[in-house]
């Protein structure tokens, strides 16, 4: 990253893309720990938001570093784009977790209503269903 050089920070955009479609090697990622402490903090800034996202993939390892070192000199521009990036992750969460509770709760409703159908002929005489809603 020289100053003045007018295409540097589209490089940054390259090196991250590349970044996602390493090698078990990892060639992009040792090239990346090398060469990040020539690269100056500020530059990062920008690029906050795809580097937490990219926590969650294979590139993790060296995202995070580059994260620590953003976060030693500008912790307050990490936190907005921490807590954005946890309140999401949580978000997501708890509608998986309620959308996979509404489907056990459907699928009970179908044991219950198909259990009820087999009638007096299947020993059911006498019984009763009683659904209890969770």
């Amino acid at each position: 990253m020289k100053f003045g050089v007018s295409n540097s920070r589209s490089h940054l955009a390259q090196v991250l893309y590349l970044l996602s479609f390493d090698t078990p090697n990892e060639p992009v990622g040792r090239a990346l720990d090398k060469y990040l402490n020539q690269i100056p903090h500020w530059v990062w800034l920008s690029w906050i938001p795809q580097l937490f996202l990219s926590l969650q993939r294979v590139e993790a390892p060296h995202c995070k570093l580059v994260l620590l070192k953003i976060a030693t000199v500008y912790p307050q521009a990490l936190y907005y784009w921490l807590r954005t990036y946890l309140f999401e992750r949580q978000d997501v969460a708890n509608k998986s977790e309620l959308g996979r509770l509404a489907m056990a709760q459907q699928r009970m409703q179908q044991n219950v209503s198909g259990s009820g159908s087999l009638g007096i002929s299947d020993g059911m005489q006498g019984y009763r269903v009683i659904v209890v809603p969770l």
